[in-house]
């Protein structure tokens, strides 16, 4: 039997996850938008980071193997997401060259600068090792909310629950 969801489970659905979908659409518009660079590095950054954040607040319901799959095939879509955010939110021990990346094998320390690449066809966001197509992810981010979403309302707790 499918796992069900309590009202206040779909409630933290709406609010986080509702949120963090949002988030994400709005840096996809900023990041179109920003023309200087220092600009596509900050949008760059809190787009990883609201795309993370979106992913977390679907990873609280993975007890759900519906939504176990969802999260594989974001997973799948956009691989280099959560390693991406990571160099951002600890920024500060890469910038003194100590971050876990760093110890495992040489980083050049110019592959932890973010910068944004538009190459026509394809917005590419570049954050140490890692290559983020903002298309691909914003679509893969969307697709997990909207799975998820659907997964929570499509077999509610009684109204007792």
């Amino acid at each position: 039997m499918p796992r069900t969801y309590t009202m206040e489970e779909r409630g933290f659905l709406d609010s986080w996850l509702g949120g963090w979908r949002r988030a994400v659409e709005l840096k996809v518009v900023r990041l179109a938008s920003a023309h200087v660079a220092f600009d596509q590095g900050v949008e760059s950054d809190l787009f990883l980071m609201a795309v993370r954040n979106l992913v977390r607040a679907c990873e609280a319901f993975q007890d759900d193997h519906r939504v176990r799959k969802a999260l594989d095939a974001f997973s799948t879509a956009a691989p280099d997401v959560t390693q991406a955010r990571d160099l951002l939110e600890h920024f500060d021990v890469y910038d003194r060259g100590i971050g876990r990346l760093q110890k495992a094998g040489p980083m050049q320390e110019s592959s932890l600068l973010v910068f944004d690449e538009d190459t026509g066809s394809e917005q590419l966001i570049h954050i140490g090792p890692h290559v983020i197509n903002v298309t691909r992810t914003y679509e893969a981010a969307d697709e997990l909310a909207e799975g998820v979403m659907t997964i929570a309302t499509s077999n509610p707790a009684q109204a007792s629950s």
